[in-house]
């Protein structure tokens, strides 16, 4: 893994905060084949992917709080595209949050959020990289 994307990874781990009383059991950097960047930070003093092993009995500010941080820490490709990056920002953070909650909702494991988001983003990147009205595209796709 080439040092940039370490550091960038550590840089977005560092700015977040804990969740109190939390452990790790590593099931979240396991199952999501995190960067080693992830795996390795997720003892930070400032934050842990611990947080997102289960979810169980978090209440819904810290589940908000949770699923924030998760779609705040993906980032998006770089694409030539005509979507400015802020709105493409605002519209997979809007998405990706639909996503979570809906998973959550259906029973599924919140260890596999990052997989989740992955697959958004990769549906995020083919529309914008299309150049037949794109900004449309993207509205129909993800409003």
């Amino acid at each position: 893994m080439n040092n940039s994307c370490c550091f960038v990874a550590k840089a977005r781990n560092d700015a977040k905060s804990d969740i109190p009383g939390r452990k790790s059991t590593g099931a979240t950097a396991a199952a999501c084949r995190l960067p080693e960047a992830f795996c390795s930070a997720k003892t930070s003093h400032s934050f842990s992917i611990a947080n997102y092993d289960d979810v169980s009995n978090c209440t819904p500010e810290q589940l908000a709080k949770l699923i924030d941080q998760a779609v705040d820490m993906c980032a998006l490709r770089i694409v030539s595209s005509y979507v400015q990056e802020a709105y493409r920002r605002m519209i997979f953070t809007k998405k990706g949050t639909e996503v979570v909650r809906k998973r959550l909702s259906q029973g599924e494991q919140f260890c596999y959020v990052f997989r989740w988001l992955d697959d958004l983003l990769c549906y995020e990147e083919m529309a914008c990289s299309s150049t037949e009205v794109c900004f449309q595209f993207l509205l129909a796709c993800f409003f």
